[in-house]
């Protein structure tokens, strides 16, 4: 099975906001799977429709090469709001009544409290706990049937920097153990530390998905100088065909692609062309990001 999920077109409308707009896209099995985009994107109304809460509109999605939402339910954990258990139970108390709900037996919980580092909380209230220890109870709680998906709404939204750093780590550490993990975030941080994969939407349309790199194609640009910027820009669009050459001060800006800078060096000396200046302007994720989501006229 290449795939745990396929989302294939998906729509989904409330009144006059499109909250999910002709939505498409593919999960690999183990991957940590980041939906990232504004507040507003639709990512929570998307984790929503796959989790069989919400109906879609029009569109369709499957889990695990064919089943529908409440067929592979026991395969799925999830978290999609703040943790609400009951706040004088303790954390095995209300453990116990989600295995009840789910009719499985207690021999998980010792261990999915161990996963989130809960064990030696496990006699406490949960009214005594801090943010973090919730949202890592509620984790817990989404693992008590083993599945191999876990989906993860704002998974550290409203936590501390360590509460962050936490549920940060038992994410890496569910990925590297071979579950698959889907999490929407807003925050590129988040998504660029924790996930293998990423889909980037806004206004619920699809932007860009693949690998967190080539997803949000963090392509970055080749810095020239020379005495004779005219005869530079002239040998690099005559031998190398580039479209777009920008000028910043006394230097030309090109896009990398597949360019080596060295060649390019080698080339221009041989020409009688002499470089003065010549680095690598790698574009960083939070930059390709902001210019994906940006406002714009539609």
């Amino acid at each position: 099975m290449e795939n745990v999920l396929n989302i294939s077109a998906l729509v989904k409308q409330y009144g006059r906001i499109t909250a999910v707009n002709n939505l498409s896209m593919k999960v690999p099995e183990a991957s940590v799977f980041g939906i990232l985009g504004p507040n507003g994107s639709g990512k929570t109304t998307t984790l929503s429709i796959i989790l069989g809460i919400v109906n879609a509109d029009s569109g369709y999605f499957d889990w695990f090469d064919g089943l529908n939402a409440s067929e592979s339910r026991m395969n799925i954990g999830s978290l999609l709001e703040k943790p609400n258990f009951y706040p004088y139970l303790t954390a095995v108390e209300n453990l116990k009544i989600t295995a009840d709900i789910k009719e499985i037996p207690y021999t998980n919980i010792a261990e999915v409290l161990d996963t989130v580092s809960l064990l030696d909380r496990k006699d406490s209230k949960f009214s005594t706990f801090s943010t973090g220890m919730k949202q890592r109870l509620g984790i817990a709680n989404a693992l008590l049937a083993n599945p191999d998906v876990l989906v993860l709404d704002e998974p550290t939204n409203g936590l501390d920097p360590q509460g962050i750093s936490d549920i940060r780590q038992i994410i890496i550490a569910l990925g590297d153990s071979g579950k698959t993990i889907i999490l929407a975030s807003h925050l590129l941080d988040e998504v660029e530390k924790v996930c293998s994969h990423v889909a980037v939407i806004k206004k619920g349309k699809l932007l860009a998905s693949g690998p967190v790199a080539d997803a949000l194609n963090a392509e970055g640009k080749i810095v020239l100088a020379a005495d004779n910027l005219s005869q530079l820009s002239s040998f690099l669009s005559k031998h190398y065909n580039i479209s777009k050459i920008e000028k910043e001060d006394d230097k030309l800006v090109i896009p990398m692609g597949t360019l080596y800078p060295a060649e390019i060096n080698q080339k221009l000396s041989k020409a009688g062309i002499y470089l003065k200046h010549l680095s690598i302007r790698q574009k960083s994720l939070e930059s390709q990001f902001l210019e994906l989501t940006a406002d714009d006229d539609d």
